[in-house]
Parts: structure tokens; sequence; C-alpha cells
């Protein structure tokens, strides 16, 4: 029981927001590539659970072969860590200045998220730094691309800062492609930035 319930809130916790900062641990200071993509609907897959905790309960009469626990195991460890390679294009700490401060301009972001749902933004917790972000954008130059930024106070106001952008490896890692990248980042985030908010009912 203890290894099915671990199963479980393992899985939940790695499909969350919440294991960003292990990931971004292990990729910059470990030297790590390891990525995931934020997809609750992937929760589905822990439907499995209690149906295979149900079979494993049942007596069966016949035994398995020796080699046959290491060939499960082994096509399992390839179905669990099996998933898409991310590709990462640097954009060298690209700055945007904005009139804004720091907080006005993070919860402007927020309630961008709220209205746009081809737009996520989540927060990324670094120890004694101001918290990163990544801005998960649909688009359709490359699929699942996030950018991931920073957003420091100035003394007149704040700048965002593109540190690189992530994307699938099924989309072909070129110039072309990471240049049409910054172009939709800067159409679909800095833009909206920029832009007056609609009135809202006080």
């Amino acid at each position: 029981r203890a290894v099915y319930l671990l199963t479980a809130v393992l899985f939940v916790f790695w499909k969350s927001a919440y294991a960003q900062p292990l990931i971004d641990f292990c990729d910059q200071w470990l030297s790590l590539p390891v990525s995931r993509t934020v997809d609750l609907t992937d929760l589905i897959a822990l439907s499995v659970l209690p149906a295979s905790y149900a079979y494993g309960n049942v007596r069966r009469v016949f035994l398995p072969y020796r080699f046959v626990p290491h060939f499960v195991g082994c096509v399992s460890l390839f179905a669990f860590t099996a998933t898409t390679y991310v590709n990462r294009a640097s954009y060298s700490g690209k700055e945007y200045a904005f009139t804004e401060y720091r907080a006005d301009l993070v919860a402007k972001a927020m309630r961008i998220d709220e209205r746009n749902e081809n737009f996520r933004l989540w927060a990324v917790d670094m120890p004694g730094e101001n918290p990163k972000y990544s801005i998960n954008i649909r688009t359709d130059v490359c699929s699942h691309m996030i950018a991931h930024v920073r957003i420091e106070d100035k003394t007149l106001g704040s700048v965002v800062i593109l540190d690189e952008m992530s994307y699938d490896y099924d989309c072909p890692k070129t110039r072309e492609n990471e240049e049409r990248m910054l172009y939709v980042f800067e159409r679909d985030f800095i833009t909206a930035l920029r832009l007056p908010e609609p009135l809202r009912d006080k």
C-alpha cells in the first residue's frame, strides 16, 4: 500500500508546478537536462493504480519465470522515463524596460494569465532571489514553447529579462525558429504587458 500511495503522491508532485525548483536545481547545479511538461490531464494515468492493486492481491496458481520481473521492470522504467526531449534557446538576458515597478508588473501579468487561455505563467522560487517566471505560450511555431524570464526593479520602473526559451525536440533547432519564437514572445507577452488593461467593474 505504501508503494502505491508513494507512486501516486510523487506522480502528482512531478506533474505539478511545485516540481519546477527541483528541475531548475538539477539543470543549473548538477548539469542534468531534466525537464517535463505541466499537464494535469496526465493524472488520468493514476486510474490504473486501483486495478493494479486489486490484481496484485489475487492469488495466482502459476508463478512467473525468474526473468519476467526483470523484463517487466526494464519495460516499466523505459515507460516511466520516456518523454519528449527539450531544446533550449538562449537569448543572453535580453531586456525589456517598463515604467511600472516589479510588483505591479507581476500582478498585471497574472491578470493576463486569467484572461488568456493560451497563456500560462508560474513563479519558480529561487532561494535568496526574486522568483523567476516560466511562461507557457501556445503557438503554432513550436509546441510547448516556454519562456524563462526574470522581472527586476530598476531606478525608474522595472525590466523583464528573457534568459532562454525551451521547446520540444520535434521543433528543429534553427536560428529561424528561435527568431520566430522571440517574435511570438514579444507579441503575446511583452506587447500585452505594455497595453492598457481593459476596464473592470469595481
